[in-house]
């Protein structure tokens, strides 16, 4: 009965409601395809998870306090000399039911001049649904391209490198 009740309640939401979806972010210095082979190694994979579960417990949870440890957004977008790093996913799904208004938005906030963060806000424009991390590219950076494959190795140590960097200086901001 519950079940049934809970259909038909879904079943006459207005169309705005259902407003969540699935965005892919792109990087026009990484192949897309060459990053997804590139995550699917173990390696890769477990970096990955690491920097989720560094994400989740860094970043606070509402604007007040995003912007208590980073300013004011710079814009909603990152700029082209930004990259993300191959171990995070280029994926970003918001949750699908929403009471208008629906006023969920991004924001990017540089960090220091080692990089910065993207944040996604859910439907009422303060709680944070996910984040993620933009390295800010230098001369060594080498993208992740079919011609580049063969040197992972060389692109993962420079991601760590200036992960490392970023994550102390997110540590910081937000005083953990």
């Amino acid at each position: 009965m519950r079940r049934a009740l809970l259909i038909a309640s879904v079943a006459v939401l207005p169309a705005s409601a259902l407003a969540g979806g699935l965005t892919v972010l792109g990087d026009h210095r990484d192949s897309f395809q060459s990053v997804r082979v590139a995550q699917m190694t173990p390696d890769v994979a477990a970096q990955g998870k690491v920097l989720e579960e560094f994400l989740t417990s860094t970043v606070p949870r509402h604007l007040p306090d995003v912007e208590k440890g980073l300013g004011s957004p710079s814009c909603h977008w990152p700029d082209s000399t930004f990259v993300m790093p191959l171990v995070q996913s280029r994926l970003v799904l918001m949750p699908g039911l929403y009471v208008p208004p629906n006023r969920s938005h991004a924001e990017f906030y540089a960090v220091d001049s080692v990089g910065g963060l993207q944040v996604w806000y859910l439907s009422d424009s303060t709680t944070v649904s996910q984040s993620k991390v933009y390295l800010k590219a230098d001369s060594r950076f080498l993208p992740c391209t079919r011609e580049t494959q063969n040197q992972l190795g060389t692109r993962l140590l420079w991601d760590q490198e200036h992960l490392a960097d970023l994550e102390r200086a997110l540590r910081k901001r937000f005083g953990k």
